[in-house]
C-alpha cells in the first residue's frame, strides 16, 4: 500500500505589526493528509484517506530572518512546522495517518453483510 502525504497550512494567523515587522506569522494551523486507492479486506474499493490537524505557535522572529508575507512559500512554511513539533513527533502524526488507513482497509471489527445468521 503506497499511502501518499501532503500537508496543508490554512490559515496562517498574523500579528499585524511586531518589532517594526508587518504581518508576522503567529499561528500556523496545519493538517496532514494521508491518502491511498486500494480494495479493503472487505472488498471495498477506492480511496482511502486520513488527516491529523494541529496549530503551531511562531515564536519571535529576528528581523534578519523575517520572510515577508508575501513572500512566503509552502516549504518555508513546512520547514518552520516540522522543526516546530519535531522529528519524533512529525514521525508519530505519520505513523497515526498510516495507522489509521490500514484500520480502514483492514477492518478489525464490522458488520457481517446480509445481517443475522437467522
Amino acid at each position: 500500500m503506497a499511502i501518499t502525504y501532503r500537508w496543508n497550512f490554512d490559515p496562517l494567523e498574523v500579528t499585524y505589526s511586531s518589532a517594526s515587522l508587518d504581518n508576522v506569522v503567529s499561528i500556523i494551523h496545519w493538517q496532514f493528509y494521508g491518502t491511498t486507492e486500494g480494495t479493503s479486506s472487505l472488498g471495498r474499493a477506492g480511496s482511502f484517506q486520513a488527516s491529523n490537524i494541529g496549530t503551531v505557535n511562531t515564536t519571535s522572529v529576528a528581523s534578519a530572518d523575517f520572510v515577508a508575507y508575501g513572500s512566503l512559500t509552502e516549504a518555508i512554511v513546512e520547514g518552520w512546522v516540522t522543526a516546530s513539533l519535531g522529528d519524533d513527533r512529525v514521525a508519530e502524526i505519520s505513523a497515526s495517518v498510516s495507522k489509521s488507513i490500514e484500520t480502514q482497509l483492514n477492518p478489525p471489527t464490522g458488520k457481517v453483510e446480509g445481517g443475522v445468521p437467522w
